[in-house]
């Protein structure tokens, strides 16, 4: 590995944030959006039960993939490397939310064909991945059943995705004719409110291409995180820079989830805009991507009015 210029890095410190100031009013509001979405799903969409459950799951897993960023960013980490290093899988967890974000907002401008789309892929997806199995693996089926979680209860499976998504004989027979749930690049391409395009294609060249690659472990992942591991970089300034690269990355991760629960939280009218501009602003005074995020969609989005409603 060629030299690397660590002397400007010298007067750099990590950005320093007590998560205490946030983690009981952002627990709180993630908590209450999910029994929200359960319990409370707006009459509207009464009819579309399949839609509120891609929400719920989608607010389900997002809570724990952003729980598992920050079982993994705690400071008791930070005294021992090995376990500081955990850090590094952090971009790989904030894909899942930057993504679930892409598909919120795609979801939002047509939940009701949409949402039959999602679960009409998911049956294709489903009915594919049984023929491949087939094909690759028929001789060790048997023992591998029980450890995969899609052949447990399989046929219930099934009768729930058709169900949910109405699939035709014709389409059952000739899955050709159902459409894949679209990548991010091409969920910009389908929306139609400028604002949303304007925000997701904002994301998507400043954030897909370096998401991707520590997600697959392309050049540029590889690249970021073996700068780590050079043997001219002493244990504390290795422990400095490792905090930093935490830190940047926890706020984002933190961003992305705020933006997403601004999203649910105007797609089901949930009221709760005072709360999330209030997480905003402690954010943006720690993170400055944070305000770009904000302007260029939640200042407007979550807009109140003095009797708390939006504008």
């Amino acid at each position: 590995m060629g030299a690397i210029e660590l002397s400007k890095m010298d007067n750099i410190s990590p950005q320093t944030f007590d998560y205490r100031k946030i983690k009981r009013p952002l627990e709180n509001l993630i908590s209450t959006m999910e029994n929200m979405i359960e319990r409370q799903w707006p009459k509207k969409y009464q009819h579309l039960g399949g839609a509120r459950t891609i929400f719920f799951m989608w607010m389900k897993i997002t809570k724990i993939t952003f729980n598992t960023i920050i079982y993994v960013s705690r400071d008791k980490l930070e005294t021992d490397l090995s376990k500081l290093e955990l850090c590094l899988s952090i971009p790989a967890l904030t894909r899942i939310i930057y993504d679930t974000l892409f598909n919120v907002i795609y979801m939002a401008e047509d939940i009701e064909n949409r949402s039959i789309s999602f679960w009409k892929s998911g049956y294709k997806d489903v009915i594919e991945s049984e023929k491949t199995d087939e094909k690759y693996f028929k001789d060790i089926s048997k023992e591998t059943e029980k450890f995969d979680i899609l052949h447990i209860n399989k046929t219930e499976i099934l009768k729930m995705h058709k169900k949910l998504a109405n699939i035709s004989e014709e389409e059952d027979r000739n899955l050709k004719n159902i459409r894949s749930w679209p990548l991010n690049k091409n969920i910009i391409e389908k929306i139609r409110s400028p604002n949303a395009k304007s925000f997701l294609t904002f994301l998507y060249e400043c954030y897909q291409r370096r998401l991707g690659a520590h997600a697959h472990l392309s050049w540029v992942g590889l690249a970021e995180r073996a700068f780590f591991f050079s043997e001219e970089i002493d244990h504390e300034k290795l422990r400095t820079i490792l905090k930093i690269y935490k830190s940047n990355w926890l706020f984002l991760s933190l961003s992305f989830l705020v933006a997403l629960m601004s999203e649910l939280n105007n797609i089901l009218d949930f009221g709760h805009e005072q709360d999330l501009q209030n997480l905003w602003f402690i954010i943006k005074d720690c993170f400055p991507e944070a305000n770009k995020l904000y302007d260029l969609r939640y200042s407007k989005l979550l807009t109140i009015n003095r009797q708390g409603h939006k504008v």
